[in-house]
């Protein structure tokens, strides 16, 4: 078994995505397409329904990540806007009583589990080590279904009855998990993981033969891989003291050089202020 983790098995989740994610989706385009993406926090997901996307695989090495994705979509399904903004501030337990029957078994056990751990406490819940420390008040600027009610009830009727598949895999062993096709693949911020999981992990030839390549076996014709890049004046900050390799210039060029698709980008403000960017591989 590849030694490589995407994210840590054990992190903590995110109540809500941290990178702009309708912004590059706009770009990139998924109006039906059929969408391979990490599941994070699920938001990747309802985002690629609501702007059009004919299916959706979510993948994430965490566990709990997995978890929290399908708690969202069947949020998603089942509440109203307000319900569903004021559930995942609170995590409280009354509502989320009503969604536990729609929930896998792995889905139900985790949170029946979490819930029992902290008394019942929702609020307790989001104040753990479970979850990201962050300011979720600007969640509506990354996500489009959270803009207004509009733009929920669009993303619940876009995902209807659609029974998404959420894999547990990490971004060397997903193209093996699945037998079909994906338009577009989108590994989002994973990639500035990559570097710390291997002894040469800087080397952006390890992550062109450990991932890139094998993600050729589940691309459509000119189907296209995407990770995500924070602006470099982002840094240092308290995640990361140094610029990840797979955000730095040199590296992306031998990515360019030597991956053997058509490599190009997209820039976009990100919620600071600096120009985040989308690097794009098209299978050739």
């Amino acid at each position: 078994m590849s030694k490589y983790v995407a994210t840590p098995s054990h992190e903590a989740i995110y109540i809500y995505a941290s990178e702009m994610v309708c912004s590059y989706y706009k770009k990139v385009g998924v109006k039906g397409k059929r969408v391979l993406t990490v599941a994070a926090s699920g938001d990747q997901i309802i985002n690629a329904y609501l702007l059009g996307a004919k299916k959706v695989v979510g993948f994430d090495v965490n566990p709990k990540a997995c978890n929290l994705s399908q708690l969202k979509i069947i949020a998603l399904k089942k509440l109203g806007f307000s319900d569903f903004k004021m559930f995942f501030s609170t995590f409280d337990y009354k509502v989320y009583t009503e969604l536990r029957a729609f929930l896998d078994v792995k889905t139900k056990s985790f949170f029946d589990g979490l819930y029992k751990e902290f008394n019942f406490n929702g609020k307790d819940i989001l104040a753990s080590r479970y979850v990201q420390k962050r300011n979720f008040s600007s969640y509506s600027a990354y996500n489009f279904y959270l803009k207004n009610k509009k733009s929920y009830e669009k993303a619940k009727k876009a995902i209807g009855s659609k029974n998404t598949a959420i894999v547990r895999s990490n971004i060397t062993e997903i193209s093996n998990r699945l037998d079909e096709k994906f338009d577009l693949v989108n590994l989002s911020n994973v990639p500035n993981y990559f570097a710390s999981q291997y002894p040469n992990g800087k080397d952006p030839r390890l992550f062109i033969n450990k991932v890139l390549l094998p993600l050729n076996r589940v691309l459509a014709k000119r189907g296209k891989v995407i990770f995500y890049n924070y602006s470099v004046k982002n840094y240092p900050n308290n995640v990361s003291k140094t610029i990840p390799p797979l955000a730095q210039r040199k590296n992306l060029s031998v990515i360019k050089r030597l991956s053997g698709y058509k490599y190009s980008e997209i820039s976009f403000k990100g919620l600071n202020g600096h120009l985040d960017k989308t690097v794009i591989l098209e299978k050739v």
